[in-house]
């Protein structure tokens, strides 16, 4: 029988640091746009659920992302666009993908149908913090005139399979990253 990701943790300081860098390389502008990447936090928030569990950890993700937009926003324009009543919604749509990580741990096998079947429920997260965020933005924002259904999923139908899909592909590639990291951790110890 194969053992869960909640039996064979990674090493807590190494998987708190690997995962701040990829949210600070794919969220601060001056990194990604280098880089050419998109923003990894929806995959960060899943898999600090799957790994950490803690929530003081969300609480220190949570406080990383803001840190860092709090930094975009005092050098770019986009405060008046992106900080809004809205903006404090951030926290719920990321824990949606911390605790869908965080509930998934345990029933996961540290094996690849477990992690396949932990990708499809991360782009499931994904979906549903991206519906949490930009929901809250279409109402609270105070950008869009009259509001209504028609108009929400018009935003929605738009500006989802780009974040979604995002999201997701940064889940999987995690993931793997994540299959790979136990894998080599089993046969060290089978050597052992």
């Amino acid at each position: 029988m194969h053992s869960t990701l909640s039996e064979r943790p990674l090493p807590l300081l190494p998987t708190l640091a690997a995962l701040a860098l990829w949210m600070l390389l794919t969220r601060l502008p001056d990194a990604s746009q280098w880089l050419h990447l998109r923003d990894a936090s929806m995959a960060v928030f899943f898999l600090g659920g799957l790994l950490l569990r803690s929530p003081l950890a969300f609480a220190g993700f949570i406080a990383l992302a803001f840190g860092i937009d709090a930094v975009v926003f005092a050098r770019t324009d986009m405060l008046h666009v992106c900080l809004s009543p809205a903006y404090g919604f951030l926290i719920p749509a990321y824990g949606a993908l911390w605790f869908a990580g965080r509930w998934l741990a345990p029933r996961t096998h540290a094996d690849a149908r477990g992690l396949v079947i932990a990708g499809a429920m991360g782009g499931v997260a994904a979906l549903l913090s991206f519906a949490i965020s930009n929901g809250s933005f279409y109402v609270l924002s105070g950008l869009f005139g009259a509001l209504s259904v028609a108009g929400f999923a018009e935003q929605f139908a738009r500006y989802a399979p780009g974040f979604v899909l995002t999201g997701s592909a940064w889940i999987v590639l995690g993931l793997a990253v994540v299959w790979l990291l136990q894998r080599e951790a089993r046969g060290v110890a089978a050597r052992v």
